[in-house]
């Protein structure tokens, strides 16, 4: 295996952990939102043009 195939596996290894952590860190806020999302609609949902 060359370096830069080595160097582009640990990367990503370390963006999927990254990614994981940010939602760990996250989730509660997302909750929220989702569950505002489902009580009172999108915002601006009646400026949408589609």
């Amino acid at each position: 295996m060359t370096r830069n195939c080595i160097k582009c596996e640990k990367s990503a290894a370390i963006a999927s952990v990254r990614a994981q952590q940010w939602l760990a860190e996250n989730r509660s806020s997302l909750e929220a939102s989702r569950q505002y999302v489902e009580k009172n609609g999108l915002p601006l949902a009646d400026y949408r043009n589609f």
